[in-house]
């Protein structure tokens, strides 16, 4: 028996039919973009190819001047401005099964319905799904809902550095949104050193740690957004949903379709006893059900998975991610394909063996935080 597998028929079926099964579960291709590619190749069947560990993908984001006042003349173009963002492949999930009738794998194989099928789909998309939603502290300062701190007053310096006056500044503040009267645009909490002491710095991953706000004198209010989970019920969570769709708006994410909220399932309840429910909050049905959608409000599609699967708990709060497709950029494919090692090859076991490797990358390009957003809540 050869052990290069992954060229035949079967091992071909075996991986189209995993990620049909992966795909159809998943709310991986609603909620993120395959917005890179590889530097150098153009062309569009390869230049997002999967082939390697650690590999590297750019992330190229356009920006234009946008229109000017013509008053006549000749017409003066202004450099368009590229961002670019690196996406790395690096994480991988192993598969290794060993199997006594190579027959009764090939049968199977073709079978989307067959258990090895649906089991081999289903855990991918246990896996990727929760590396989607593990993504919520990427979200743009200014977009997390929740119940903000805006205890005392604060001043900072030209550094970044935070001195408050009444202030109760505590460690699980660090990632948080900062904003003080004076600044023109939201920061985060780089780092924390007592109860009146933080420092602040840009909401920016692709870059060296910078503060550009400049001072702010003593006395200055402030805001550090959802610091403490929001208790959303059947009475307020609408109304929370609108805040994250007004954040959206007002970083100008284009209301297209593809803005989306996933929430857990303790979360359900209150959804659909919404008294909003039918009037502002939309049932859907057909086949996005599959992948967890259940409704739609305020331009949001709403994607409902396990509880288990987010991060924080009831009781202190749940991070829930939100955003337009824009937000988070995905490359995942198979790195080495299925393959079946001879038993007789094999140091140890009896059965053939099935294997593969399969890689996945996510990333969220600066330019495009701002189309990311966060409920931080309890559900009741």
């Amino acid at each position: 028996m050869s052990d290069n597998f992954g060229t035949t028929v079967t091992a071909q079926k075996f991986m189209a039919n995993t990620l049909k099964v992966f795909f159809q579960r998943s709310f991986l291709r609603d909620v993120t973009n395959k917005d890179f590619y590889t530097p150098g190749d153009d062309n569009p069947k390869t230049t997002r190819s999967i082939k390697n560990k650690h590999q590297k993908f750019t992330i190229s984001t356009l920006y234009s001047n946008g229109w000017k006042n013509y008053s006549g003349g000749s017409i003066s173009p202004s450099k368009v401005q590229e961002v670019v963002s690196t996406l790395s492949i690096d994480n991988f999930k192993s598969l290794e099964d060993e199997i006594e009738s190579l027959a009764h794998f090939k049968s199977s194989v073709s079978d989307p319905q067959s258990s090895i099928i649906q089991d081999a789909g289903g855990k991918l998309k246990q896996l990727i799904d929760q590396a989607v939603l593990a993504m919520y502290g990427d979200a743009g300062a200014g977009n997390w809902v929740g119940t903000d701190y805006t205890t005392g007053s604060v001043a900072v310096d030209s550094s970044g550095n935070v001195t408050g006056s009444g202030t109760t500044f505590t460690s699980a503040m660090v990632g948080r949104p900062f904003k003080a009267d004076g600044h023109s645009k939201w920061y985060r909490v780089k780092s924390y050193a007592s109860a009146t002491s933080i420092v602040i710095e840009n909401d920016s991953d692709d870059t060296t740690s910078s503060y550009d706000g400049g001072a702010i004198s003593s006395g200055a209010s402030y805001t550090i957004q959802a610091t403490s989970a929001a208790s959303v019920t059947k009475s307020n969570i609408a109304a929370q949903l609108q805040k994250i769709s007004q954040n959206l708006d007002e970083n100008e994410v284009p209301d297209d379709g593809n803005r989306y909220v996933i929430l857990p399932a303790v979360a359900k309840s209150a959804l659909l006893s919404a008294p909003e429910f039918n009037v502002d909050i939309e049932k859907v049905h057909g086949e996005v059900v599959q992948k967890g959608q259940v409704a739609k409000a305020y331009g949001l599609r709403i994607f409902i998975a396990p509880t288990s699967w987010f991060q924080g708990d009831n009781s202190n709060g749940i991070y829930c991610v939100a955003g337009h497709k824009s937000f988070i950029t995905a490359g995942y494919g198979f790195i080495e394909p299925i393959t079946v090692v001879d038993s007789a090859k094999r140091e140890t076991g009896y059965g053939d063996l099935v294997k593969g490797l399969f890689g996945y990358g996510l990333k969220v390009a600066d330019e495009r935080r701002k189309a990311g957003a966060v409920l931080y809540a309890t559900f009741a």
